[in-house]
């Protein structure tokens, strides 16, 4: 999709939106990614151009400018490293058992780094 496209549908979508009496938040909430783009063009609104972001989060996952998934990768390892790291009480408990400990892995930890992964 081009970027001039994008410009007049949100400029078109900034008009509805005013026209009911709600506003694009350009200034704290909207922001955009070009992702393998080289076009330098900015995306407008009525009121001046949408900042551009390297990357974002969305629904958990890194969203690159790059497309790659490297960065979306070491943030969840690093969540579920941080994950089985907070719960090292549990892990050297002689009370709990080995079984329990694997269920407590796989739904804590494994949850955490699989997140919207699909195979």
């Amino acid at each position: 999709m081009q970027l001039i496209h994008v410009s007049s549908s949100l400029q078109h979508l900034e008009a509805v939106a005013a026209s009911t009496g709600l506003r694009i938040n350009k200034e704290d909430k909207t922001k955009i990614t070009k992702l393998n783009a080289n076009n330098s063009q900015m995306v407008t609104l009525a009121n001046g151009s949408i900042d551009e972001v390297q990357e974002f989060t969305l629904l958990g996952s890194v969203v690159s400018n790059t497309g790659g998934t490297d960065q979306d990768f070491e943030a969840r390892l690093g969540k579920a490293r941080s994950t089985f790291r907070s719960m090292d009480k549990y892990w050297k408990s002689e009370i709990i058992r080995r079984t329990t400990k694997v269920k407590i892995f796989n739904s804590s930890v494994k949850a955490i780094l699989f997140y919207a992964c699909e195979s």
